[in-house]
């Protein structure tokens, strides 16, 4: 081969490399254009990612952080977090929640730090967390591990249910004080039939007695003991609610006025009073009388506050809620109420003592020197007026207690004017039907009726008083039954079926006022001739007359009895 042919075959053998290297690159070029293109898609899509990330992390309602793992501080947070924790962006990021104190107990936060560190997260982790503002709030806590840029970080998920803790406190403690009520109402309703005869031959012995004898002392002693008893199983049903109420329109601002000028008479002189209304106060329906107890109760209350001496402010206003109001207050309802405040300025409730101080013998005073009813009451008198309390104190700083009653629709009317009291006429004396299931209570009211000169049957059942009905019927004039009795007939059945026969016989209910029985409903309704126990015989005797000499078609005389 000569020389021109070997160099043409040279060529030839390079031109077809060369071909081949501009195909490969060629090839090579679309291969990169087609990984830059995925490159540039991929990183497009991780832009998006990480901008839906951070939208969803911010907008978030829930409370959402991310700590760094390796120094604990805090890198990023949502506005829920924030809002939690109270903190500004600028506080938070940089810092570590032990610097910031958020962990009510530190020794929390590094049980969670050891707990993630075996199980890689932790779910549902009932914890404590401490504002900015120094509130404490329940949280449910998770975190999870995660990874940013090739570095471990906390993902913490903080769910507030301090809203909902409290509100189940409030079952819980609603709860509690029912069943207490219900075995007060229990208790109190036997007590008072032993009061009644304590208290009633107790009278008996000491109206026969001259101040000179010697067991005038004792038996005043034992009266007055009885009467401090039945204060506080009076105390006792108010607190459950049992308690008879009148309510009728009412002018706080003239109980106001009263109190001012009462209250100092049982506050040591170095305590201040100072009670008022506001000219064109809308009235409410109150008992008067339970109105006057509250604010002595709350004044009694101060002073064991006050033991130096202070001051005590009493006012009332108008008030009105609306949606928003009744959720910013747990017990409110929608309507217009009169806001009743009673404020000291003495020692203040501790926040740990705050949410019993309703229960009934709950007391912080040394033993004997109190039985921890006072405040109790308050709160079934409130309850009793369809109303709701409030209270706000801090240590050192003063309690003050906000009553808010409904207000009266419609102006303020005029409360009614007592009826009239009936002479009693001289000489007539009737019989009385007595039936209760206490032997000895029954022997007493016989003995205190006899000795008056009235005609008594008794009976311990219904169907003992149906017996002594059906053989004297014409000459019984008055049913002085028991509420409460055996055999499956309460009073109020009692005394309907026999007026069914006679319309014309009186009726007095009594009882102890047990839970649910019909002896509240009556009182309720403004029964008149209701009689609670305890009593003393001039009571009774004063309620037997006066229900006897009411006038009407139904009184039955006893010249037409005999």
């Amino acid at each position: 081969m000569n020389a021109s042919n070997h160099l043409e075959s040279r060529l030839k053998n390079l031109d077809q490399l060369v071909a081949q290297r501009t195909k490969e690159l060629q090839s090579a070029r679309e291969q990169l254009k087609k990984e830059t293109a995925e490159r540039i898609e991929a990183q497009k899509s991780l832009r998006l990612s990480e901008e839906r990330f951070s939208k969803s992390f911010h907008a978030s309602p829930t409370a959402l952080a991310i700590q760094s793992l390796l120094n604990e501080r805090f890198v990023d947070a949502n506005a829920s977090f924030l809002r939690l924790t109270g903190y500004s962006r600028d506080e938070l990021i940089g810092q570590t929640a032990r610097q910031l104190r958020i962990w009510e107990k530190p020794e929390d936060e590094k049980a969670m730090l050891e707990r993630l560190s075996r199980e890689m997260s932790v779910r549902d982790l009932p914890c404590r967390f401490r504002a900015k503002s120094a509130q404490v709030l329940e949280i449910i806590l998770s975190v999870e591990l995660i990874e940013l840029d090739g570095q471990p970080f906390l993902f913490s998920v903080a769910h507030d249910i301090t809203g909902q803790i409290k509100l189940e406190n409030q079952l819980r403690q609603a709860q509690k004080l029912e069943a207490v009520g219900q075995l007060a109402a229990g208790v109190a309703h036997d007590f008072n039939n032993i009061l009644a005869v304590v208290k009633g031959n107790a009278s008996l012995l000491l109206a026969g007695k001259s101040p000179a004898s010697p067991d005038c002392r004792p038996l005043k002693n034992i009266c007055a003991a009885a009467e401090q008893a039945a204060k506080l199983v009076g105390q006792l049903l108010t607190f459950c609610r049992q308690q008879a109420v009148e309510l009728r329109p009412t002018d706080l601002g003239e109980i106001l006025a009263a109190a001012a000028g009462n209250l100092p008479r049982v506050l040591p002189p170095g305590m201040k009073v100072d009670a008022h209304a506001p000219p064109g106060l809308p009235w409410v329906s109150v008992d008067p009388g339970m109105m006057e107890t509250l604010l002595t109760n709350l004044a009694v209350n101060a002073r064991d506050a006050m033991p130096e001496g202070g001051q005590l402010t009493i006012t009332a206003e108008p008030v009105t809620f609306g949606p928003s109001e009744v959720f910013s207050h747990p017990q409110a309802r929608a309507g217009n109420f009169v806001r009743l405040s009673v404020r000291d300025t003495g020692a203040g409730i501790p926040p740990e003592i705050l949410p019993r101080i309703f229960e009934p013998f709950f007391t912080t005073k040394p033993g004997g020197q109190g039985a921890g009813l006072g405040l109790s009451a308050v709160h079934g008198i409130v309850k009793q007026h369809q109303g709701w309390l409030e209270v706000q104190s801090q240590v050192s700083q003063g309690t003050t207690f906000h009553i808010f009653l409904p207000a009266c629709d419609g102006g303020q009317p005029r409360p009614a004017a007592p009826p009239p009291v009936a002479a009693s006429p001289a000489g007539a004396r009737e019989t009385i039907l007595v039936v209760d299931d206490e032997p000895d209570l029954r022997e007493l009211v016989t003995q205190v009726l006899e000795a008056d000169g009235y005609r008594v049957l008794s009976a311990g059942s219904g169907a003992e008083a149906l017996a002594q009905w059906a053989k004297c019927r014409e000459d019984i004039h008055l049913l002085l039954t028991d509420i409460v009795m055996p055999d499956g007939m309460t009073g109020s059945q009692l005394a309907d079926q026999l007026q069914s026969e006679d319309p014309r016989l009186r009726v007095i209910y009594t009882s102890g006022y047990t839970a649910g029985q019909r002896g509240m409903e009556l009182a309720a309704a403004g029964e008149k001739h209701f009689l609670p126990k305890p009593y003393r015989p001039a009571t009774l005797l004063r309620v037997v007359r006066d229900c006897l000499d009411q006038r009407g078609p139904c009184a039955k005389s006893a010249q037409q009895a005999a």
